[in-house]
């Protein structure tokens, strides 16, 4: 059975709150990469940035990508999944909550990211040098 941690990204990328929408966008382009984590909030909570943010919230928003910041775009709290759950469960939970990324956590600590592209495309993961156990 294929499980979240066959698949997850751990090197995900993150961005402070005031970094503008136009650098997000960059970054993710430059990366090949479709979201960035946002760190915001003294209590450590999590963000996310992602390019369907930007398209629905910036673009079709008529909002300026140079001055707009990710804290004013970003989906907060970040949806989470727990490490050893079932790629089935990851869709499932992407499905009921309507989104393409969860953070993934073990013991309660972030420790990556999967998107439903690695669910869709688990295979791309053996071609970057990872196996499954």
């Amino acid at each position: 059975m294929l499980i979240v941690k066959d698949v997850l990204t751990r090197n995900v990328v993150w961005a402070a709150p005031e970094t503008t929408v136009h650098s997000l966008s960059a970054t993710m382009m430059e990366r090949g990469i479709g979201s960035v984590f946002i760190e915001a909030g003294e209590q450590g909570e999590v963000g996310i940035v992602t390019e369907t943010d930007v398209v629905r919230k910036v673009v079709a928003g008529d909002r300026i990508p140079y001055v707009t910041s990710a804290a004013e775009i970003m989906s907060s709290p970040l949806i989470t999944i727990d490490i050893g759950a079932s790629a089935y469960q990851a869709q499932e939970l992407m499905d009921q909550k309507r989104v393409l990324h969860l953070g993934v956590t073990e013991a309660d600590e972030l420790v990556g990211m999967v998107s439903i592209r690695d669910l869709i495309h688990p295979y791309e993961h053996f071609e970057r040098g990872r196996t499954w156990e």
